[in-house]
């Protein structure tokens, strides 16, 4: 309500909402999810969903391999690696994983470019391990910005790529100690 009144933006106005869907903390990305629901339901509007390792990716400039990295705690990351088409736009090379940072860093043979808080996490692994062919990027990579969130929405609502309100949900990439604590039962 704050956003609009000083934006002097009616909700009517609003073509959609994006959310980050992750992967990242359970709790926040549950919070998040059911908050960009929530608004959605009530405004009658699209959920557009966006996976925050895209999300770094794209705030990245660099023809060399891009791999976005989000520290997953446990001694881990997500990560996902990406490429910048001709076309500016950025594009996936690889599904989003949970993995060791070192058997992250042993699936880049050529020169990259790292963005995302596990970069900072594991800094000294991805430089023992990667050497000179490791380049980190710029502070402001470091978690998903709003505005690329909103502007890959923007693409995806043009395409009619929007979520279902019923069955949207986060991407975990790995299961919740919750959920291994019911299996192993």
């Amino acid at each position: 309500d704050w956003l609009l009144r000083k934006s002097s933006t009616r909700c009517a106005d609003i073509d959609g909402i994006a959310v980050g869907t992750g992967p990242g903390s359970f709790t926040g990305l549950r919070i998040g999810m059911a908050t960009a629901k929530g608004l959605a339901h009530g405004a009658s509007k699209p959920l557009l969903g966006i996976c925050s390792l895209d999300a770094i990716a794209a705030s990245v400039w660099s023809e060399k391999l891009v791999c976005a990295v989000i520290d997953a705690r446990k001694r881990e990351v997500y990560g996902c690696f990406y490429r910048r088409g001709e076309d500016g736009e950025v594009a996936r090379c690889s599904e989003p994983v949970v993995t060791p940072p070192v058997a992250l860093a042993e699936k880049i043979s050529g020169p990259v470019v790292m963005a995302g808080d596990g970069v900072d996490a594991y800094y000294d692994v991805f430089c023992e391990a990667l050497g000179n062919r490791f380049e980190k990027a710029p502070a402001h990579t470091t978690h998903p910005s709003a505005a690329i969130i909103g502007f890959l929405a923007s693409a995806k609502l043009d395409e009619g790529d929007v979520l279902d309100l019923d069955e949207a949900a986060p991407l975990y990439v790995r299961a919740s100690d919750a959920e291994l604590s019911l299996v192993s039962r």
